[in-house]
């Protein structure tokens, strides 16, 4: 087997079948690299947007609003003083509504469950998906449990309230569809009634709520019914009659346990494949000033956009770490298709370039009619769904 000048042996003087494997491996990774860019879209993305700017990236992970404002203290609400309930008071229909979120809300968001990292178990939980945005004028939870019930997804739960929830099954073998349907939409409805009263605190603490619909009362849920003081003047909690931008941007903000989860799972995983992607590269037959800087600058930029996570957090220059991230992925992206490319041409004669150019063309066709079929009415579909929430 022949050898190059500096002694090392190049992607084209590998056996056919080592070509196929690393052919494989990088076609591999380009695919996957593009769906986590679909997976970028989802995660930080404003509705409608192919990708996230800057705006989404400075309120992401530096929790700040941007373009850059100076905060307005007019905007700051004083919470009410924590009214005592008269137990005195008459009596009217009401329903348990700290046990409701419980049983249909915190059980998934709580210790253990699968959106642990989003707790709805305590009232001051809940008041911050209670904050009103322009995203949500009514507050998150609001939004998301008036949502569709054919999906569940983050901005789609009612499903919590239906076929998603532990007892669905058995309490419709023991009641029938539409009895039990009729008792989880009392369910939700109290739920959403609670909210637009203001979301009383003493109220939930207290898990009696009276309700403003005696019909509600009258087929909610046995177990979530109960008699519950009529309450006092000041019973519903200050609520902003403004958007607080400063509270919408750290409402989106990643928490410190998931961005330490992604930290952990992307330095690890990606340190491996972009090693592997830039070793391929390396072994390639181009000058050995451009594989000098090719072969390692997807790792590099991948720490970097890592770094910069972390760094967005920091006070008043955060929001400029987070805007390089915008770079940082450029980088990377940038560069593993460089490398992905430049090496599959690089492994093969007239022939093989050929099959290669080929087989892209295909993709990109494929490519060209997802776009259409999907990614274009999922793209239009969020336009329509942020619309109907402002």
């Amino acid at each position: 087997m022949s050898q190059t000048s500096s002694g090392g042996i190049t992607l084209r003087e590998l056996p056919l079948p080592v070509r196929l494997v690393l052919t494989t491996f990088l076609m591999s990774v380009g695919l996957g690299y593009f769906w986590g860019m679909a997976q970028i879209h989802f995660k930080h993305s404003s509705g409608g947007e192919p990708l996230p700017g800057i705006k989404d990236l400075v309120g992401r992970f530096s929790g700040v609003p941007w373009p850059k404002i100076e905060k307005d203290e007019s905007l700051a609400v004083v919470p009410a003083e924590r009214p005592q309930i008269d137990p005195n008071a008459p009596k009217v229909p009401g329903v348990k509504i700290k046990s409701i979120i419980a049983d249909r809300c915190a059980v998934c968001h709580g210790n253990g469950g699968e959106k642990d990292d989003v707790p709805l178990e305590k009232y001051v939980d809940l008041e911050k998906v209670f904050v009103k945005t322009s995203n949500y004028p009514k507050g998150q939870f609001h939004f998301v449990i008036n949502g569709n019930r054919t999906k569940f997804n983050k901005d789609a739960m009612k499903q919590a309230f239906f076929e998603k929830s532990d007892d669905w099954k058995d309490q419709l073998k023991a009641l029938g569809k539409e009895t039990l349907e009729k008792q989880r939409e009392a369910e939700l409805k109290s739920v959403v009634d609670w909210i637009d009263a203001g979301a009383p605190e003493a109220t939930y603490d207290a898990d009696a709520f009276p309700l403003p619909d005696p019909v509600v009362g009258k087929i909610i849920t046995p177990k979530y019914a109960t008699p519950a003081p009529q309450l006092p003047k000041n019973a519903e909690k200050a609520v902003p009659k403004k958007v607080d931008p400063f509270k919408e941007a750290k409402s989106k903000q990643l928490s410190i346990n998931s961005l330490t989860q992604s930290t952990h799972a992307h330095l690890l995983s990606f340190a491996m494949l972009w090693t592997l992607t830039g070793l391929v590269f390396a072994y390639s037959s181009y000058p050995t000033f451009v594989k000098c800087v090719l072969s390692p600058i997807v790792l590099i930029a991948q720490v970097a956009d890592i770094s910069c996570w972390w760094l967005a957090r920091l006070e008043g220059v955060g929001p400029y770490f987070a805007m390089v991230i915008m770079g940082t992925g450029a980088i990377v992206g940038l560069g593993l298709g460089l490398q992905i490319v430049l090496s599959l041409f690089n492994m093969y004669s007239y022939k093989g370039k050929m099959v290669l150019f080929v087989i892209m063309l295909v993709g990109l066709v494929g490519f060209g009619l997802v776009a259409t079929k999907v990614v274009i009415p999922q793209l239009e579909e969020e336009k329509k769904t942020a619309e109907a929430r402002s």
